[in-house]
């Protein structure tokens, strides 16, 4: 059940950005670029064992909490 619920938000959240793209059509690259990551994130998670799933997963948690440190430290450092 939860990966047809994942299915669907990402669906719903597809949906989203064809009608802001449509609506204002200087964000269509962010929209396409957004678009296309989710809907291979939820192609993974849909399609995927639960063993690579909690790698991607693990990985992603990290590859998160490593980009908060490194913009810590820029704003920290005055660079951003």
């Amino acid at each position: 059940m939860i990966r047809e619920v994942i299915l669907t938000g990402g669906l719903i959240y597809i949906g989203i950005m064809v009608i802001q793209a449509a609506d204002q059509p200087s964000v269509a690259a962010e929209c396409l670029a957004a678009g296309s990551i989710l809907a291979a994130a939820v192609a993974f998670y849909y399609y995927d064992s639960h063993g690579g799933m909690h790698r991607a997963e693990t990985a992603a948690f990290w590859a998160a909490v490593f980009l908060f440190v490194i913009y810590w430290g820029l704003k920290y450092g005055g660079l951003v």
